[in-house]
C-alpha cells in the first residue's frame, strides 16, 4: 500500500511537471512568436536605412566620395546582422548584391512583375521564400521602394535575413529557459518533499496514536502546535483519549464497585438460603434470615435496572411520549416516597410551589425518574437533622425546578464529573456503597433527551440541583404561592 506520504509527493510533483510543462509549451511559442517578429522588425528597420542610402547609389554613382558612403553604410547593416542586401531599378532589374562576405553590381537577374507591383502599390514588401527565386534558399526579407524628392521611383531595396539569424536567437532563449527550468524544478522538488513529509510527519504520529488507543493506552498524546485542520485534530484525538482514559477510569471504578455490590449480598444471599436449607439456622429465626434474603435481592434487582436504565439512554433505545402534567404533584407524590427515610434523619422538608398546579410539558415517566433519583442522592447524602428543599418557579417559557439539601458538600475538583457515567464521590464505599454511580447519568442523560439542561453546586454546606422543563398552559387558574 502506497503511503500518504508518497501520494502526496508524487501528486504535488505531477502537478509541478504539468504546470512547467504547460509554461514551457507558451513560453517557446510566445518566444518564437517575438523571434520571429523581432528579426522582422529588424529587417525593416535595416531595408528603411537601406533605401535612404539607396538614392546616393542611385543619383550620385560618379561621386566616389557619396558611393563610399554607400558602401560603407551598406557593409555595416550587412555584417552586424549578417544579412543580404538587393536593390534593383523600377523594372526589377538587379544592380547591386551585397553580404558578408562582399558586394557585386551587373546583374541580368530580373525579380518578377508580381513583386515589383507588391513593392510599387504599397512602399513595402515582405515576404518568408526566396524572392521569385533569385535566393537560393529560403529567407526573410523585407523590401522598401526608393522614391525621389518629386515622387520618382527609382527602384527597390530588399533587406534578407537566413532564418539560422532566428533558429540562434530562438536556442538562446531556450537554453535560458532550460537552466532557469532546471533550478525551479529541483526547488520545487526540494520544497514537495519536505511539505509531504511535514504533512505525513503528524499522519504518522496520529496512526501510532490510536494504534495505542485500540490497545488500551490512553496516555498517548499528540502535539498541538499547528492552527490548521492537521491541529485541530489532533486536539480531537487529544479530547477523544483523555475522555476514553477518563471513561476507561471510571469502567475500572465501575466494575471494581460492581464487584463488591454483587459479591456481598449473593455472599450473604447463597449463606444465609444454605444455612436454611441444611438446618444450620433454626426454624424460629429461619423469617428474620429471609428477610435479610429479600432485602439483598431487591438490592441485586436495583442493580440490574440501574445498568439496563443507562444502557437504554446511551444507545437512544428510549423514546419520549410528552404530555401536560403537574410538577408540583409530581414532586408531592414523591416525596411522600421517601418519607420513612427523611423521618429517619430527622430532616426537615421545606417545599415551595410558585402555584398550586403547574403544568410542564414533558415525558411524565422518565421526569418521574428524574425526580425520583435526585431525591434519592437528596436523603441520601443528606446531614441528620438537615433540610431538604424542593421548589419549582415559572421563568417565562421555562419552569424551573431544585431540589437541595444540607450535608457534606461534593469537592470542587469532583463537582464536573458527578454526571458521568459510574462516577461515585465516595471511592471508599463508606456513604456511598449503596450507590452504582448511574443515578445522576441517567438523570441528565433524560433531561438532555428533552433538550433540557442540570446544574450542580455545593457550597456554605448545601448541595443544589436545578434543572428546567418547558411549561405548559396551566390546567385551571393559578393561586398564590405556598410553603409546606
Amino acid at each position: 500500500m502506497k503511503s500518504l506520504f508518497w501520494r502526496y509527493l508524487t501528486m504535488t510533483l505531477l502537478l509541478l511537471l504539468i504546470c512547467f510543462s504547460l509554461f514551457g509549451v507558451c513560453y517557446i511559442v510566445q518566444t518564437y512568436t517575438y523571434t520571429l517578429g523581432q528579426l522582422q522588425d529588424m529587417l525593416d528597420q535595416d531595408s528603411e536605412n537601406v533605401s535612404n542610402l539607396a538614392e546616393l547609389f542611385f543619383e550620385r554613382r560618379d561621386n566616389a566620395i557619396l558611393r563610399s558612403m554607400f558602401l560603407a553604410g551598406v557593409s555595416a547593416i550587412v555584417c552586424e546582422n549578417d544579412e543580404q542586401v538587393m536593390i534593383c531599378d523600377a523594372n526589377g532589374l538587379l544592380l547591386y548584391y551585397a553580404n558578408t562576405e562582399g558586394y557585386s553590381e551587373g546583374f541580368t537577374l530580373q525579380l518578377s512583375d508580381d513583386i515589383m507591383s507588391r513593392v510599387k502599390k504599397n512602399g513595402v514588401y515582405a515576404e518568408v521564400g526566396t524572392l521569385g527565386g533569385v535566393l537560393s534558399t529560403v529567407n526573410y526579407t523585407s523590401g522598401r521602394s526608393v522614391i525621389k524628392a518629386d515622387g520618382t521611383l527609382l527602384g527597390a531595396v530588399f533587406v534578407s535575413a537566413s532564418p539560422g539569424s532566428a533558429r540562434d536567437m530562438f536556442e538562446y532563449y531556450q537554453r535560458i529557459f532550460f537552466i532557469i527550468g532546471m533550478v525551479v524544478l529541483m526547488v520545487g522538488m526540494v520544497i514537495s518533499y519536505i511539505m509531504a513529509r511535514n504533512m505525513a510527519k503528524p499522519l504518522r504520529m496520529m496512526t501510532k496514536a490510536t494504534r495505542a488507543y485500540a490497545l488500551g493506552d490512553f496516555s498517548v498524546r499528540l502535539p498541538e502546535d499547528r492552527t490548521d485542520e492537521i491541529g485541530e485534530l489532533a486536539h480531537s484525538l487529544n479530547q477523544m483519549s483523555a475522555s476514553l482514559n477518563k471513561l476507561e477510569e471510571l469502567r475500572s471504578s465501575f466494575i471494581a464497585n460492581v464487584s463488591h455490590e454483587l459479591k456481598t449480598p449473593m455472599t450473604t444471599i447463597a449463606g444465609f438460603a444454605d444455612g436454611i436449607l441444611d438446618g444450620t439456622i433454626p426454624p424460629e429465626r429461619e423469617r428474620e434470615y429471609l428477610t435479610i434474603i429479600s432485602h439483598d435481592t431487591r438490592r441485586l434487582s436495583r442493580l440490574v435496572v440501574r445498568m439496563l436504565e443507562a444502557s437504554r439512554l446511551s444507545s437512544g433505545q428510549i423514546q419520549l411520549h410528552p404530555t401536560i402534567f403537574d410538577i408540583s404533584e409530581m414532586i408531592r407524590l414523591n416525596i411522600l416516597e421517601f418519607e420513612g427515610r427523611i423521618e429517619e434523619k430527622n430532616m426537615t422538608v421545606d417545599v415551595f410551589f410558585e402555584q398550586d398546579v403547574m403544568n410542564v410539558t414533558a415525558d411524565q415517566d422518565n421526569i418521574t425518574q428524574v425526580v425520583y433519583n435526585l431525591l434519592d442522592n437528596a436523603c441520601k447524602y443528606g446531614a441528620e437533622n438537615g433540610v431538604l428543599r424542593v421548589s419549582a418557579i415559572h421563568e417565562n417559557t421555562k419552569t424551573r425546578i431544585t431540589i437541595a439539601n444540607s450535608g457534606k458538600e461534593i469537592p470542587a475538583d469532583m463537582l464536573p464529573y458527578i454526571f458521568d457515567r459510574f462516577y461515585k464521590t465516595d471511592k471508599s464505599r463508606g456513604v456511598d456503597s449503596n450507590s452504582t454511580g448511574l443515578g445522576l447519568f441517567i438523570v441528565k442523560s433524560i433531561l438532555n433527551m428533552h433538550g433540557e439542561e442540570i446544574h450542580a453546586t455545593s457550597r456554605d454546606g448545601v448541595t443544589t440541583f436545578t434543572f428546567t422543563l418547558p411549561t405548559a398552559p396551566e390546567k385551571q387558574p393559578g393561586q398564590t404561592g405556598r410553603h409546606s
